[in-house]
This record gives C-alpha cells, structure tokens and sequence, in this order.
C-alpha cells in the first residue's frame, strides 16, 4: 500500500523568501504519493535543476496543493523551484 507523503512551501523572512518542509524527504519507497502544499503568495514549479523535468504538470498556484508525484526509481531527486531564483531546493530520498 502506498504512503502519502506532504511537502510544505512556506513563507519567511529571509531570501529568498521561501523554503521547504521538509527541505529532506527520507525513506520514500517507489510507488508512494507525493504531495507539495504551497502555503505562500507566489506560484512555485519544483523540477530538477537545469533542465525542464518538473514533478507536475502545472505550477502549483498560491495556498494550493500540487498534483501527487510518484516515484518510480530509487535514487536521490533533488529538486529548486523553476520559477524563483536563488531556491533553497530541496530533495527526496527513494530507498
């Protein structure tokens, strides 16, 4: 059985004005269902960095939650936010 796992984007004061909790996700088995909750102003679009793969197909509109991820493959995904630079990223780890 599959297990939901929850990211949350949240506000602060700092640059760049963002970050993840949590910023790592550990014991992700292939197959669980990711969710990412946007608790800020601002659209965020998690992908990995420098190339256009994003976990979802649309943006992730302001205090909205995203579309689930799945995992297919075991690894390390690290992940920054296409539409904000300066990210603080964050990772996922599949075991």
């Amino acid at each position: 059985m599959a297990f939901t796992w929850s990211i949350t984007i949240v506000k602060h004061s700092g640059a760049p004005g963002f970050t993840y909790v949590p910023k790592v996700l550990k014991d992700v088995a292939v197959g669980d269902e990711i969710i990412w909750t946007n608790e800020t102003d601002q659209p965020h679009w998690p992908g990995a960095p420098g190339n256009t793969k994003y976990f979802m197909a649309n943006q992730i509109a302001p205090h909205s939650p995203s579309t689930t991820f799945i995992p297919s493959a075991v690894g390390t995904l690290t992940y920054k936010d296409s539409l904000t630079s300066g990210d603080p990223g964050g990772s996922i780890v599949v075991s």
